[in-house]
């Protein structure tokens, strides 16, 4: 009987994970808009601008195709995209960060992540990035701490990562800089995000509003959050608002899928987007795609 049980409970995760991948949402050759922002002027305000950007930007592999998996592309071809922030989440490991989505192991390092971005915004000095930095799981086996060894590796960067803890108003004065928002405890540089951010909410974060809720039991209920969110940005022109788009189901199975939310929400978001007459802000996408990120990034021009 038991042995029943557990083949039962294989075939029911092999299912899943055959349902999951079939509804990854599918990425098409990817536009390469490497150097979007160089086509605005210095005086435009980056509290009013339409920035695409990822959530669990490292995210591409999964336990048994159910549970990890955020994106289809790797951080490289989302800054090829147009994407300018990312949200990397880490695990400090045996005095190594490596790059993690809770208890997956994203088979990357974190200083990987690091030369790749660096090299872009060398490469394209008219961008700029906001890169979200979460620790997601407690040390292991380390001898430092995890803010130490985080803001040690910055100092091979210096050219490009800036410890501000805020963003210039202008997009002229944040070209060619890499910004980092540090949800993390202890953080001496970037700007603070580790204590007030609350979970799966919306709510304001210093001169930030952000729209994170990600448990949801149904479609409608987070596209409302994403409107909701979208009228922030329009009614305060100030405020650099977050809409993260990204959500998971918070009943049936598999609870923790991302891939299935994301399959309605982006063609969603990019049809919407088309035509609103406000999409301002920064939208933190699970899976983006060459055409959402174009879609976004375009209403900076129009």
């Amino acid at each position: 009987m038991k042995r029943k049980h557990i083949l039962c409970l294989v075939g029911l995760i092999l299912s899943a994970a055959v349902t999951v991948l079939a509804l990854a949402p599918s990425d098409r050759e990817v536009q390469d808009h490497s150097g979007w922002m160089g086509m605005l002027p210095d005086e435009t305000e980056l509290t009013g601008m339409t920035i695409p950007g990822t959530h669990d930007s490292g995210a591409l592999y999964s336990f048994a195709g159910v549970s990890g998996q955020c994106q289809s592309a790797a951080v490289g071809q989302q800054l090829k995209m147009g994407v300018r922030f990312l949200d990397i989440r880490l695990q400090l490991d045996h005095d190594e960060l490596k790059v993690v989505h809770s208890f997956v192991d994203q088979k990357q390092s974190f200083r990987e992540v690091l030369d790749t971005i660096a090299a872009f915004i060398r490469e394209n000095p008219s961008e700029f990035l906001l890169v979200s930095l979460k620790e997601d799981n407690s040390p292991k086996a380390s001898t430092v701490s995890f803010s130490v060894r985080l803001e040690e590796m910055f100092s091979g960067y210096a050219d490009v990562i800036v410890p501000d803890s805020g963003l210039p108003e202008l997009l002229g004065d944040a070209r060619g800089k890499i910004f980092l928002l540090s949800r993390y405890d202890n953080a001496s540089v970037g700007i603070p995000a580790y204590h007030g951010w609350k979970d799966s909410a919306s709510f304001a974060l210093g001169s930030m509003y952000i729209q994170d809720h990600y448990e949801i039991s149904g479609i409608s209920e987070k596209q409302n959050d994403i409107l909701a969110a979208m009228e922030e940005a329009a009614l305060n022109e100030k405020t650099l608002v977050l809409n993260f788009t990204s959500c998971y189901f918070d009943h049936g199975f598999p609870p923790m899928s991302a891939a299935v939310p994301a399959r309605t929400i982006n063609p969603w978001l990019t049809e919407y987007c088309r035509t609103a007459e406000s999409c301002r802000g920064i939208f933190i996408c699970d899976y983006i795609n060459s055409e959402l990120a174009s879609v976004l990034l375009e209403r900076n021009f129009s």
